[in-house]
């Protein structure tokens, strides 16, 4: 399930950087002020998150020198990041649902073009919902 859950906090990553060019600080910003009532997820997630996003292709990472202040690392949503969104959105609902139904429909990208066709899912979640680069309960750490 572990899987499924960090699948669902990507997207919701994704659902952000569809809006705008973010750092890893803008994006936890974002998630306490909008979700944060049914969808928490620490610091060290949304790094986790971002850092699987880029390795998958779905993000990149821009430095941008700051002369003041130290450089960011602002990530960009890609062509293949936004497929990915899209199909997640798209896509049948999956356990827990009520929390996956609310994943979606507060999902930055449902109010910018994207929208959720959704059926209730018939036990459990299917293959298109899960991601096969998803790691391990074990293998999490905290």
């Amino acid at each position: 399930m572990c899987g499924l859950l960090s699948l669902v906090l990507s997207r919701l990553i994704l659902g952000l950087l569809a809006l705008a060019p973010m750092t890893g600080y803008d994006i936890k910003r974002h998630l306490d002020s909008t979700v944060r009532h049914f969808w928490a997820a620490d610091k060290a997630q949304v790094y986790r998150a971002l850092a699987s996003l880029v390795k998958d292709g779905y993000a990149t990472v821009e430095v941008v020198h700051q002369e003041t202040r130290p450089d960011r690392q602002e990530h960009h949503i890609t062509e293949a990041g936004r497929a990915a969104l899209h199909e997640w959105l798209a896509s049948p609902l999956s356990v827990p649902a009520e929390r996956d139904l609310l994943a979606r429909a507060s999902s930055p990208a449902s109010s910018v073009g994207m929208r959720c066709s959704t059926s209730w899912p018939s036990g459990g979640p299917t293959p298109s919902s899960c991601s096969p680069r998803s790691p391990p309960c074990s293998a999490r750490s905290g």
